[in-house]
């Protein structure tokens, strides 16, 4: 526990404050080796004095939208998320916390330091108004993220929505019920979710998916975000196969290899192959464009 006050005493998400209101904390367990902090606002009766409306969060059908045979999928994680939102001057009075069990050896330091006090400056686990601050905060930089979607320029560019529902003549379930397209091949546009601090990316090419993931871990760090950086893993027989055997490159000569830096600390790429007699690994590794459902009921972005 001391660690953990002295890591968010040092980062700048508590700063030295003696106001009139005081909150307890305790850890409670983290994985097998690890705890996390809590902060309770409830004995003080801060939680009761806040208000914090409903919100939604995606589901796996939100998700599924940009999901189909060969999509390659990156997992990114928001380090630290309570903490990246600030909390109202008016609230940062109220959330003191005493952290002198910690560091007793400054109290016989400065001898006429009685306690060890600090406010908080940043949203903290266990304050009620914490997941929807973070929430909101978190959308709003997606917004930013994502971009203008009619920019030639932009990795996550569409043109129209794609609907594709049961009872259509053409409906086949394999396929998105509604997914953002392109134009210019007729793919699913490469897009990501977020569900509180884990955002979930995807792309139909390998290169192109590790652009996404790497264009949305670049602009959080700019928004002053964490990219928490995690390892690649391999979780299916298709990225094994990458990690394994050279993959050929789209535009290259018969035998010319791209491996994946196995140095690359930025993403998780699972790959999903179902049983399709599509490779996605096959020359271009780009799906079937949709040109086999003329029928589908295409609404144009207005």
């Amino acid at each position: 526990m001391r660690a953990k006050s002295e890591k968010v005493k040092n980062l700048g998400y508590i700063q030295p404050g003696t106001e009139s209101s005081l909150t307890s904390c305790f850890a409670v367990p983290k994985g097998d080796s690890d705890i996390r902090m809590v902060y309770d606002g409830t004995k003080s009766g801060l939680n009761d004095s806040m208000w914090a409306p409903w919100f939604t969060l995606p589901t796996i059908e939100t998700h599924l939208r940009f999901v189909d045979a060969g999509t390659y999928l990156g997992d990114i994680d928001i380090g630290d998320m309570f903490h990246n939102f600030a909390l109202h001057e008016k609230v940062q009075k109220l959330g003191d916390i005493d952290l002198t069990p910690f560091f007793p050896e400054k109290l016989t330091r400065k001898r006429e330091l009685k306690a060890i006090w600090s406010r908080w400056v940043r949203s903290a686990m266990g304050w009620k108004s914490s997941p929807y601050n973070s929430i909101q905060g978190i959308l709003v930089a997606e917004e930013v993220i994502k971009g203008d979607h009619l920019d030639e320029q932009n990795i996550f560019r569409w043109d129209y929505i794609d609907l594709h529902l049961p009872g259509d003549p053409v409906y086949q379930p394999g396929l998105p019920w509604i997914c953002k397209r392109r134009k210019s091949d007729g793919c699913i546009a490469y897009d990501f979710v977020t569900y509180v601090d884990d955002m979930r990316s995807g792309g139909n090419v390998w290169i192109q998916a590790r652009q996404v993931s790497g264009t949305i871990a670049m602009k959080l760090n700019y928004l002053g975000l964490q990219d928490a950086a995690v390892s690649i893993h391999t979780y299916s027989e298709g990225l094994q196969r990458s990690t394994q055997e050279p993959k050929r490159s789209p535009s290259g000569p018969e035998g010319t290899a791209r491996t994946p830096q196995a140095t690359d600390q930025r993403l998780a790429i699972r790959s999903h192959r179902p049983n399709t007699a599509w490779d996605p690994y096959s020359e271009g590794r780009t799906p079937p464009r949709d040109d086999s459902y003329p029928n589908a009921l295409r609404v144009p972005c207005l």
